[in-house]
């Protein structure tokens, strides 16, 4: 008697029915996961020139690729400069290191002249 209670509970579900049960679930999942990310791109998009508030998904995907390469340009344009302004510096570096070793040879030969003329001073003081 209480397997016949058990079985009109829960009637058996042949395996055909739960597999499609399991993939409906799943799909939804997937639907849901895939609203989540293009809203989210949306959002990212929002503060750029490239904003797809009520755009299809394929305009918004690609605003995003427009985005992305406008990103890759920027970049290599910073690069760009910066490796420039390296060039800049190193060069300018160069330029100060070779100006300052200058200095120092004049700073020596000055100091040897000074005191030269200290021992000739000196030399002629004690005559």
């Amino acid at each position: 008697y209480s397997i016949n209670i058990m079985e009109k509970e829960n009637p058996p579900v042949d395996d055909s029915e739960q597999t499609r049960k399991k993939h409906a679930e799943s799909e939804q999942k997937r639907r849901d996961e895939f609203k989540i990310r293009l809203n989210t791109l949306r959002e990212l998009l929002a503060s750029t020139p490239y904003q797809s508030n009520n755009a299809s998904k394929i305009d918004l995907l690609k605003n995003v690729t427009f985005y992305i390469k406008s990103l890759h340009d920027k970049l290599e344009g910073i690069q760009v400069s910066l490796n420039q302004s390296r060039a800049n510096w190193d060069e300018e570096k160069e330029t100060l290191l070779n100006e300052i070793n200058q200095l120092n040879e004049k700073v020596n030969r000055l100091n040897n002249e000074n005191n030269y003329l200290d021992e000739e001073n000196n030399l002629l003081l004690s005559l």
